[in-house]
């Protein structure tokens, strides 16, 4: 039974969420050589970001979870599977890469959950500053404070405040250097020297 050119029951939504899927990863392929997941596909990742108040030209994957008061700048770019934690507060800065499966949080649950819920969750306002790149998997923690113009490597941990233009890595991140900018906008990336072994 078909009802409006369309199959009927659940077989029939299947086959039809199949052909739309279908049509939708040969667009995406031909337009932007790539395929995505199905809600991915047929949603617009700068609309979402609009109607969370996001600044404009911001896109957020709707494979990405926000939580409470997040506000983000303008042109900043959130990637899948990222989890942004505003319950706390989390302020998130213009020209920002938010990479793929980036965790930031403004609380957290470890004396609630040591004391069997006798302690609260614990809150904190979080600030990534402007121009920053967070690489993929890195987790910000609670009430931290990352400067303007900062690079944070994969898979970091920053559990400290981070002054502008630090460059951080590892779990827990550690400055390990300075980004410098040219008047020209060249970009140099300056470590510290390694310690004598």
């Amino acid at each position: 039974m078909t009802t409006g050119g369309r199959s009927a029951g659940p077989e029939g939504l299947r086959n039809d969420l199949a052909r739309l899927f279908e049509l939708e990863d040969k667009r995406t392929r031909e337009q932007w050589n790539r395929s995505l997941p199905l809600i991915e596909a047929v949603t617009d990742r700068w609309e979402r970001a609009s109607a969370q108040g996001f600044g404009a030209g911001t896109s957020i994957y709707h494979l990405s979870y926000v939580f409470g008061d997040v506000s983000v700048g303008e042109n900043t770019w959130i990637g899948p599977y990222t989890l942004l934690d505003g319950s706390g507060g989390l302020r998130i800065g213009g020209w920002c890469s938010i990479s793929v499966g980036v965790q930031i949080y403004s609380h957290n649950t470890v004396k609630w959950a040591v004391t069997r819920g006798r302690a609260a969750y614990e809150r904190s306002p979080t600030t990534i500053g402007d121009c920053c790149f967070l690489g993929p998997q890195c987790v910000v923690a609670m009430g931290v404070t990352v400067g303007s113009q900062c690079v944070v490597g994969a898979h970091s941990y920053v559990n400290d405040d981070l002054p502008e233009r630090s460059i951080a890595f590892g779990a827990p991140a550690r400055v390990v250097g300075r980004v410098e900018i040219g008047d020209d906008g060249t970009v140099d990336f300056r470590y510290d020297a390694a310690p004598d072994d």
